[in-house]
């Protein structure tokens, strides 16, 4: 009963604010279209190379939500800051501006740059 009585005076104060200082919704991403998507499995593959090279899980880089919001264009992300843009968010980059791209060499996938 306590905590009821507190609750319904926290709302009260809430009302009594202006909404400009009310929370907003986070926008609803786009979807991803199937080009986006297709770039999206890329990158996973990308980032499993990545990865193993480093001996660290593909999970501690980075989540495939995450390159789904590098695809939509976000940039603020763990994946491109300190350590893990050093390890993946570099490259992935480069991946996904055509600079390099998975490739099989003597049976072990690899980023290889991209001769034009």
């Amino acid at each position: 009963k306590h905590h009821g009585t507190q609750l319904v005076n926290l709302i009260a104060e809430a009302r009594n604010l202006p909404r400009t200082s009310w929370p907003t919704d986070k926008p609803v991403p786009t979807p991803l279209n199937p080009n986006q998507e297709a770039l999206v499995d890329l990158l996973m593959c990308s980032l499993r190379i990545l990865a193993e090279e480093n001996q660290v899980s593909p999970a501690v880089l980075a989540s495939r939500n995450v390159l789904e919001q590098l695809i939509a264009g976000e940039r603020k992300l763990e994946l491109l800051q300190g350590w893990r843009r050093k390890l993946a968010g570099e490259q992935l980059l480069e991946v996904i501006a055509g600079h390099l791209m998975p490739q099989l060499i003597e049976g072990r996938l690899r980023l290889t740059e991209v001769h034009t």
